[in-house]
């Protein structure tokens, strides 16, 4: 049985997007203190 670039990358996509479009979907939900701006606040730039 030979692998090849387009079952990996259908396996990678079916295993990537669901969690990722899910995680996106839920974003909007979070609380005041996980929102970019204010999670990333006191963190030095370097």
């Amino acid at each position: 049985m030979k692998i090849t670039i387009t079952d990996i990358v259908k396996n990678g996509i079916w295993l990537t997007f669901p969690p990722l479009l899910f995680s996106l979907s839920l974003m909007s939900r979070l609380p005041v203190a996980l929102t970019p701006a204010l999670f990333n606040q006191g963190i030095p730039k370097y």
